[in-house]
């Protein structure tokens, strides 16, 4: 499949299997080019319509209506003022503060809203589903390319520091942590992966995001890569790469504990609450589950691809 399978072996941790068989190694990449196979018509059957309509949307129109509305909030001084005394450590980050909230009242809304239906009719429609992936998306991407983005800087200034101490101390990372449950982003996986092994590797091999050795022009190709990328997204991927460093790196081993810390919370945590919460206030284990999967899972899926 042109540079697919030396893209399925050579980038990064998890994907080396010089043990194995011929036969076997196909098996494996043939494996993930379904997966990725997957991702891409998950994607166009639940966020292709969102992400495209409101892309448009935004740029016929309602960049025009928005705009000033957010600029008029973003510019207004004593909101600023009050970002900088009270929310951020530094004043530079004020400029996230509106779109922060306007981001945080319109996941935290539709999450209530999903939980509202779920718990008084037992089952979310297909309608309500689609509404919650257009609130997710936002115009022009500006919700999911919010989250991501406000996750990514907490995840530089590890431990909450892009905040002052009464939020830092409590809170932490709001977006990578807490916020980000709802984006499908696993905790600390900015914090951990992204800081020390992307950036410290410049994104070469070693690299659970490494892409060099993957020819993008390829479908096959970018098929194993949606597959590496989703990898990544779960924590996996990092995970094993900072298990082979700790016994000889201090800082591999404590990003390690932080890592498996955070897929605890995504992979254990959160799905026993939400999942607990439901079946106990009436819903059926099926209806549940199938809520978390649109709710919780589909945004990762989302995001890896």
């Amino acid at each position: 499949r042109g540079g697919g399978q030396k893209g399925a072996g050579s980038g990064g941790a998890g994907l080396r299997f010089p043990h194995l068989s011929k036969a076997q190694r196909n098996l494996i990449i043939a494996i993930r080019y379904a997966l990725g196979v997957i991702l891409m018509l998950n994607f166009a059957v639940f966020w292709m319509l969102p992400i495209g309509l409101q892309g448009q949307a935004w740029r016929h129109g309602m960049k025009n209506v928005l705009s000033p509305v957010f600029q008029a909030f973003d510019s207004y001084q004593p909101i600023r003022r009050f970002a900088s005394s009270w929310i951020y450590s530094k004043e530079v980050h004020t400029d996230y503060f509106v779109q922060a909230v306007f981001v945080a009242a319109s996941s935290l809304s539709m999450i209530a809203l999903l939980f509202y239906w779920q718990l008084t009719y037992g089952s979310l429609p297909l309608w309500l589903i689609l509404l919650n992936n257009c609130a997710w998306v936002g115009f022009g991407g500006r919700g999911m390319g919010a989250a991501y983005t406000y996750a990514h800087q907490e995840g530089h200034r590890k431990g909450g520091k892009t905040y002052h101490p009464w939020i830092g101390n409590s809170i932490g990372n709001i977006w990578e942590n807490w916020m980000g449950l709802l984006y499908g982003n696993v905790p600390y996986n900015f914090s951990t992966s992204h800081v020390f092994l992307h950036h410290r590797l410049n994104a070469g091999k070693g690299d659970p995001f490494y892409m060099w050795d993957v020819d993008r022009t390829s479908f096959s190709d970018f098929m194993l890569y949606a597959h590496r990328i989703f990898v990544y997204m779960t924590g996996y991927s990092s995970l094993v790469v900072f298990a082979e460093m700790a016994p000889t790196n201090k800082t591999a081993k404590d990003n390690y504990y932080l890592l498996r810390r955070g897929m605890f919370v995504f992979w254990v945590l959160l799905p026993a609450a939400v999942l607990t919460f439901l079946v106990c206030n009436g819903s059926s284990v099926i209806s549940a589950l199938t809520f978390y999967l649109f709710v919780f899972l589909e945004p990762l899926c989302c995001m890896s691809f």
